[in-house]
């Protein structure tokens, strides 16, 4: 049955094309620069020229494309050439660099989990690609256009779960004039790549356009003993027949492979941990450690505008990830010495498909304008793992269906609103991967989650809202399998409501953005505690309340000096406990209570094509433990950098070199993970052609 929901978004996909083909005329225009959810952006956004300011966005789940400026949510984006021209070329650096993320994961491995406003984000929810919620272990920013992360609740965007927020990486797509890139560089240590990024229109008639990324990547990193290899392609198709039909196609293949990546960290009850270890070395990690994904995704997107009022929209997303080998290291500090464990885990594969299909109608009732959207998205996942005999067999199940109508009101030039009703479907099942018989009960949850926002601009520049959403979100599985064992393992715990209120404001001035959001957000607490007899036992007890206050910047102070960053400040506690009385008041584990993000650029106004950077990035102190026993400091490290652009034959040549960390801070990221040592990134940029 969950087969057939989503290959039911495939053949709305497919009648919506050949419906349209009998329907629309034939005469052509050239593509635009960047094709947007069928939308032309009136001018290149988050160009180094601009002071990476971004002015739409398409993070808003089913509203589709909208202008940031006028979104009652808090959306930061980060560019391409943002992230070009930081050289943040993983998770790892996109996520410490992000005036909202607080970074999860370190090392080698590329896993892609993040925290949000203190709520962290597994692999199965939160992430999305073009709007559809996409499967990522080693995640490739290569072929990303822009990186777009909601903060907070979006349960009427992309439905069950995303408490904390939601990241949308949107793929590059075809542009009007052809060019290529080719981009040669270093990643820290021995690690070197080598990159094309090319693209433009097949043929004359401005009907076919395709983008192409392709990266080879191997060599030792900045941590002793850890090597890195990667390879990777990705291919878009834009096909435009009319002025009112876009078709867009897009493929990818990864390959990753992390040897010796960094372990993990774990302090026995009651034990605080130490200083800080070196963070250029592999401590007590294994010759062994390896991981090894292969990757592969299928997207496809329609868009159909019958007339000014009337369109259509659909998607498809599709991704496949084989995890050949999976060998890490846990090391726990007790009182005096080490332990650690090996762990290794036989090869696992993940498929996940994504849909939607949506329809927008405008019009009038008197002085009220309405943009009526309303239709179902839907997300598939299947966990499989080798079984004793040796054949691939499924051991969890997850399909998350909504459908939802929401309505965007405007009330003249100053007042606004948008009001939505998601009604979310759940469906879970586990099994033993030997037996394949049922692990524990089948898990099937509905709820009808709302969603209100009201809009006033006092001038066109200026945007104040206030929302509030809720969510519901899918108890966690405590896994069979795990280093410590849990004594609940194998139960399913219960379906769970969150909420939020936010009032926020938005601004543009001068070649500024600023937004400011306030919020709370209210959510059941799941922890997991350490038993005297090294055993540990996940409870759902309570609530965990986060409050807190957001302020990012982006763009131009003046012509020479461009700003991006911002910072938080949380206060986030458990309350409502029961179980646990003694952690009523205490802070969530692995959240920090402030972030002060800031990365600036100056053009040196006597060198032409001179460019200096740098970054200062500070995480505040956090609990390792949800008992609130160990403690980890604040850290606060520092980037340096120049940039260098001449031309070359009426070409830009592009050096950049960039050093992280420079005073080589050994320091926690938080109760798993130490942070990340010193690092050399260079590279050298020129066209093709």
């Amino acid at each position: 049955m969950r087969r057939v929901k989503s290959l039911a978004v495939i053949a709305w996909v497919i009648v919506l094309v050949l419906a349209s083909c009998f329907s629309v005329n034939a005469d052509t225009e050239a593509l635009p620069p960047v094709l947007v959810e069928g939308e032309a952006a009136t001018e290149p956004e988050g160009t180094e020229e601009k002071g990476y300011v971004v002015k739409s966005t398409t993070a808003t789940g089913p509203w589709g494309r909208m202008e940031l400026l006028n979104t009652p949510y808090s959306i930061n984006v980060m560019s391409s050439e943002l992230l070009q021209n930081s050289q943040a070329g993983n998770t790892d650096y996109v996520y410490r660099m992000n005036p909202v993320i607080q970074p999860w994961t370190s090392g080698a491995r590329g896993i892609s989990n993040f925290i949000i406003r203190g709520f962290s984000t597994p692999n199965t929810s939160g992430r999305m690609q073009d709007g559809m919620r996409s499967m990522f272990l080693q995640l490739a920013v290569e072929d990303k256009e822009r990186i777009e992360v909601l903060s907070g609740v979006s349960g009427f965007l992309y439905g069950p779960a995303n408490v904390g927020g939601t990241i949308n990486y949107v793929l590059k797509r075809p542009t009007t004039e052809a060019f290529s890139k080719l981009r040669v560089g270093g990643t820290g240590g021995e690690n070197y790549y080598a990159h094309v990024d090319m693209g433009g229109p097949l043929g004359n008639n401005g009907v076919f356009g395709y983008r192409l990324n392709i990266l080879g990547q191997d060599g030792h990193t900045a941590v002793d003993d850890q090597r890195l290899k990667r390879s990777f392609v990705s291919g878009a198709i834009d096909i435009k027949p009319s002025d009112n039909l876009l078709i867009q196609l897009n493929g990818a293949y990864h390959n990753f492979r992390s040897e010796n990546g960094s372990p993990t960290w774990a302090t026995a009850a009651g034990v605080r941990s130490p200083k800080a270890l070196d963070t250029s070395k592999n401590w007590l990690n294994t010759d062994t450690a390896l991981f090894a994904t292969s990757s592969y995704e299928f997207g496809a997107r329609v868009k159909l505008d019958i007339s000014e009022a009337v369109s259509f929209r659909a998607g498809y997303q599709y991704d496949n990830i084989y995890q050949k080998d999976q060998v890490y290291v846990n090391n726990t500090i007790n009182r005096g010495f080490y332990t650690s464990a090996i762990n290794s885990l036989t090869p696992l594969a993940y498929d996940m498909m994504a849909g939607y299909l949506y329809g927008d109608f405008k019009f009038n009732t008197g002085p009220i304008g309405h943009n009526l959207t309303m239709g179902f998205n839907i997300d598939d996942y299947v966990q499989k793992q080798t079984s004793l005999l040796g054949s691939l067999n499924t051991t969890a199940e997850l399909t998350q269906t909504n459908f939802i109508i929401g309505d965007q009101l405007s009330f003249g030039d100053k007042w606004s609103a948008l009001l939505g009703l998601n009604y979310a479907n759940i469906k879970a099942s586990n099994y033993n991967v030997n037996t394949r018989l049922r692990t524990a009960d089948d898990y099937d949850k509905s709820k009808a989650t709302p969603s209100f926002s009201l809009m006033f601009k006092p001038v066109p520049e200026v945007t104040l809202y206030a929302t509030y959403m809720e969510a519901m979100e899918k108890g966690s599985f405590v896994p069979l399998v795990s280093n410590p064992l849990f004594t609940n393992a194998g139960q399913s715990l219960p379906a769970f409501i969150s909420e939020q209120y936010e009032f926020g404001a938005k601004a543009e001035l001068g070649g500024m953005l600023l937004t400011l959001a306030l919020f709370e957000i209210d959510k059941a607490l799941e922890y997991d505690l350490r038993n005297p007899n090294n055993t540990q036992t996940r409870y759902q007890s309570g609530r965990q309340v986060h409050r807190g206050v957001e302020f990012t910047a982006t763009g131009k102070v003046f012509d020479d000096l461009t700003l991006y960053g911002g910072l938080t400040f949380l206060d986030a506690k458990v309350k409502k406990q029961r179980a646990n009385p003694a952690l009523e008041g205490n802070r969530p584990a692995n959240v920090s209570n402030n972030m002060i993000k800031l990365y600036a650029e100056y053009n040196i106004p006597f060198i032409s094509g001179a460019t200096l950077t740098g970054g200062l990035y500070h995480f505040g102190a956090l609990y390792a433990d949800i008992m609130n026993t160990d403690r980890r400091p604040a850290v606060t490290v520092f980037d340096l950098g120049a940039r260098y652009r001449i031309n070359i034959n009426d070409r830009p040549l592009t050096f950049r070199l960039d050093v992280t960390n420079v005073t080589n801070k050994n320091y926690w990221m938080n109760g798993l993970y130490l942070g990340l040592p010193r690092a050399l990134l260079f590279s050298v940029e020129y066209p093709l052609w």
